[in-house]
Parts: structure tokens; C-alpha cells; sequence
């Protein structure tokens, strides 16, 4: 898959290149901005119809839908956002007050489009700015080709999806937005929005400081480096915990042993060494490093190579110090690993350069640089879109009947492959995996549990899960097992079983 990726990548870069570089095509700026909202249009469209595919099919479900909706769902209920996940308040597992501004919308709308239709919203909105990046600062010449290359990209378009998480709302738009105002100069809209991006993720702490760092390198004043600066310690502080040490309930080695299944930090380590593919899902390449490609896009590749570099250093420090006391991420920290060479070798031989040119007049090169980095971060998106993530499950039907049985005032707890969108009500109390797991601990959590394995997942987890994933097919193995052969594990009973579906339910 990786070298016909590359293939296509170096097919498709040739021709695009050229035309960025040859064409002579003037459109006027009122007809450029016009095509792009209507761009925008074509894209809210696109991923609306993919949400409501993905929906209908009952797949794309991923686990912070579900956390989010639940901790939604107490809220309303007069318990602040505290989640059946982690037994507290999910609030600061995040740091993410953006919850706050979405807490109204699901009042409205109570089930998972009050997270999804903002996600569409906030990424079909960032194409005209796009644009205008592009356009201003980057290649004037080929800004509706960059653009076309940004929302054709499938983990733009992924980031709407179903699979929910809080970044999807600036992890690309509001970057994109606050590059606009940093690089046109504007102080105040750019710290508004260094404000929204650090609520809605904490790790954007990392491009806050390197906007600091430029700042302070270019010459600008003195308060386009101090504040963004101050801003972005404060932001690290409040998610680790420093500040408010009460909302941050895990720290990274904690995370990473639980995603491996480890005891300590060095099992942990050498775990990572034996088994890159546990890196890779640890690091979280859709998030943090389609952003990076981004940044990459715009010419400061310098500059943020270099201030990521000290970021990276210092997370590793504190991960070897002070593991038990901070909530740092494991992919905020491990995916600028590979990245500390490339950033002292390119951040020092042309760091003085890139600071001494006009950012506004890049060379031809930069541009077909950009466009490159563009087709890159196409080309790695296709891995994470395939045709079999719009396939309607096997046992829908069974999975459907089965919710039927469960009253409308009972609690619904779902694990194997997950089934989120069954039924309104029951989403709202619906958790993921690793919640029903600590029923098979001894634990009830919910009044029914409804188990969906289907045979491709089930292999799949064996074959290259985790330690931890694996556990958890043994586990839910050993419970339907029990179930069938008329056994009540943890006093659940079975209602149903059918095509690999198993409804239990709790009884006194």
C-alpha cells in the first residue's frame, strides 16, 4: 500500500507542479472568492453525505464519540461532565472548555450531530481562508490549485467524520485562521484565536510557542512574542495539571501503560522498540502529523522544526522526572521523536534565511514545495479512507432487534464493534470498549450490555493488537461463553443472541 501511495504521489506531483508553475490563467480576486465558498458548499455537502452513510451503516464510531455524548448526556442531568469512563469529570481529561460552547447545541440537538455538524461546519468554513493564505502569503498564482489540493485531502475530510474528537473543531481551521491574522499582522484577532485553539487542544501549545519564536527571531515587537509565549506556558501548565491538578487525570506513562499493557516505564519503552506498530497507533498520525504536513505547506518549516525540537526535548525530560504528576500526550511527545535530527539540521542551516526574506514574495521553489507537501499529506490521507469503512455490518439487523428489547429508560453499555448510533436515547448512555471491560472485572456499569463481534474485527485484534486488545477479545470471549452455556457472569443474563450479537441484562 505504501509504494503504490508514493507511485500515485510522484504521478500526480508531476503534471500539478507543472501547472502551478506554467499557468497563465488570471481569474479576478471577486470570482476566486466566490468559487471557493462555493467550494466550501461542495465540501460541507461531501462530508455530510459521508456522515450520513457511516450512520445509516451503524460504523465509524470512535471512542471519544462516546465519552463526549456521555458526559453530555450527565451534564443534563446536573452532573458536570463527569463521564461513566473515567468515574469523574472528563472536563480536564481534554482541557477542553469547548465542551462548554457545545453543552447548548446538544440541549437543541441531544445526540452525536450537535459534535459532528460543528466539525463539519468549522473545516467546510476554513476553504475560503485557505485560500486567502495562499493567495496573500504563499503563491498568488496558484491559490485555487492549493485549496483544491486542501479539501481533497481525506483526512480533512476525516476530521468530520463520526470518529469525534474536540480538536476536529481547529486542529485545520482555526490553525489555518490563525495563520491568516499572524501573518497579516493583526495582534488582536490572532490572540483571540491562539485563546480558542488552546481551549480546544492543549497540545496546540506547541504551534502558540513557535509563533512566539518567530515573532521574537522577525523582529516584531515586543508583545508578538511575550504574549503568545505567556500564553502557551499557561496553556502547558493548565494540562499538566500544574495549575489545576484536579483536572488532569492521567499522566502520559500512565496512558502509555495502559495502551500497551505495561507494568513500568522501561517495559513501556522497549515495548515501543519491538513493535512499531503500536507506536504508529500510539502517535496518532491523522491528528498531530496531517498538522504538521500543514505547517509544513506554509514555509516555516524552520522555525516550527525548531521550537518543536526544544518542545519535544523538554516533554522528554519531563516524562523521565516527573511521569505520575502531568497529563502530557503520548503522541504529543513521541511523534516529534523522529523529527529532533531533521529539525536541528534544517532549523539551523536555514533558520537566518527564512528570517531575513519577506515572507510575502517566496520563491517559485517554495511553491512547488508547498504543492508537494500537499500531494504528501493526499497521499497519506488515502490510507485512513477505504471503501470497507462505508460497508453495512453483517449482523445490522441483528444489532437493531436486539436494541429494540432495551427499554427506553435503561442504561445501554456496547462493546466489540461498536453500534453508537442505534438509538437516540440509548447513545446518550452508550460507552465505549473499555468501560463494559470493567464489568468483566467485576464491576457493573449499566443495566443491558450489548456485545457486536463480527469475525473480521475479532481476527484483526488478535492477529495485530495490543497486549491490552487482545486481553479484551479473551475477555469477551470468556463472557459470551459463559452467557451461552446458561452461566450469569456478574449477574448478567442473556436476552439474545444471534449472528455473533449478544444482549445481556443485569438482574438483582
Amino acid at each position: 500500500m505504501l509504494r503504490v501511495t508514493v507511485s500515485l504521489c510522484i504521478l500526480i506531483s508531476v503534471p500539478v507542479l507543472y501547472f502551478i508553475e506554467r499557468t497563465r490563467v488570471s481569474l479576478s480576486e471577486q470570482v476566486c472568492w466566490r468559487l471557493t465558498w462555493l467550494l466550501s458548499a461542495l465540501l460541507a455537502g461531501l462530508m455530510l453525505a459521508i456522515n450520513w452513510l457511516q450512520v445509516r451503516n451503524m460504523c465509524g464510531m470512535e471512542v471519544d464519540t462516546g465519552i463526549i455524548l456521555n458526559s453530555l448526556y450527565n451534564t443534563s442531568l446536573g452532573h458536570f461532565f463527569y463521564n461513566s469512563h473515567e468515574l469523574g469529570s472528563h472536563f480536564g481529561f481534554h482541557n477542553s472548555p469547548i465542551l462548554l460552547l457545545l453543552y447548548p447545541l446538544y440541549l437543541l440537538i441531544p445526540n452525536h450531530w450537535a459534535l459532528i455538524g460543528p466539525a463539519i461546519a468549522g473545516i467546510a468554513v476554513s476553504v475560503p481562508f485557505v485560500y486567502r493564505i495562499a493567495r496573500v502569503w504563499l503563491a498568488p498564482g496558484a491559490a485555487l490549485c492549493l485549496t483544491a489540493a486542501y479539501m481533497i485531502n481525506p483526512v480533512v475530510i476525516s476530521q468530520a467524520l463520526p470518529e469525534f474528537h474536540e480538536m476536529n473543531l481547529a486542529i485545520l481551521p482555526m490553525v489555518l485562521i490563525l495563520y491568516h491574522y499572524f501573518v497579516t499582522r493583526k495582534f488582536g484577532s490572532c490572540v483571540l484565536w491562539i485563546a480558542v485553539l488552546m481551549a480546544v487542544k492543549e497540545s496546540m501549545s506547541i504551534t502558540v510557542l513557535a509563533l512566539g519564536v518567530a515573532s521574537l527571531i522577525q523582529g516584531r515587537k515586543w508583545h508578538w512574542w511575550a504574549v503568545p509565549a505567556t500564553m502557551a506556558l499557561a496553556g502547558t501548565a493548565l494540562s499538566l495539571g500544574i495549575v489545576m491538578p484536579l483536572f488532569s487525570s492521567s499522566g502520559s506513562v500512565h496512558t502509555m501503560r495502559k495502551l500497551f499493557g505495561q507494568e513500568t516505564l522501561g517495559d513501556v519503552i522497549r515495548h515501543i522498540l519491538t513493535n512499531p506498530g503500536a507506536l504508529m497507533e500510539a502517535i496518532k498520525p491523522a491528528e498531530m502529523g496531517n498538522t504538521y504536513l500543514m505547517l509544513l505547506s506554509w514555509g516555516v518549516v524552520p522555525v516550527l522544526l525548531s521550537a518543536w525540537t526544544l518542545v519535544a526535548v523538554l516533554h522528554m525530560v519531563l516524562l523521565l522526572l516527573m511521569e505520575n504528576s502531568f497529563s502530557l500526550r503520548l503522541w504529543d511527545a513521541a511523534i516529534l521523536g523522529p523529527l529532533l535530527a531533521v529539525g536541528v539540521a534544517i532549523g539551523i542551516c536555514r533558520l537566518a534565511r527564512f528570517c531575513s526574506s519577506d515572507a510575502a514574495e517566496l520563491p517559485g521553489k517554495q511553491t512547488q514545495t508547498a504543492a508537494l507537501v500537499l500531494l504528501l499529506a493526499i497521499a497519506m490521507g488515502a490510507v485512513w479512507i477505504r471503501p470497507s469503512s462505508f460497508e453495512k455490518p453483517a449482523n445490522l439487523e441483528a444489532v437493531r432487534y436486539a436494541v429494540r428489547m432495551v427499554p427506553d429508560h435503561a442504561s445501554l453499555t456496547v462493546s466489540g464493534r461498536l453500534a453508537p448510533y442505534l438509538h437516540r436515547r440509548h447513545i446518550l448512555r452508550s460507552a465505549p470498549w473499555w468501560l463494559a471491560d470493567d464489568v468483566l472485572d467485576g464491576f457493573p456499569m449499566s443495566e443491558f450490555i450489548l456485545v457486536t463481534w463480527d469475525n473480521g474485527s475479532r481476527a484483526q485484534l488478535l492477529a495485530v493488537g495490543t497486549e491490552q486488545s487482545r486481553k479484551r477479545v479473551e475477555h469477551w470471549d470468556d463472557f459470551t461463553r459463559r452467557l451461552m452455556s446458561g452461566d450469569r457472569p456478574y449477574n448478567y443474563e442473556l436476552q439474545y443472541a444471534r449472528d455473533g450479537v449478544y444482549l445481556a441484562r443485569l438482574t438483582d
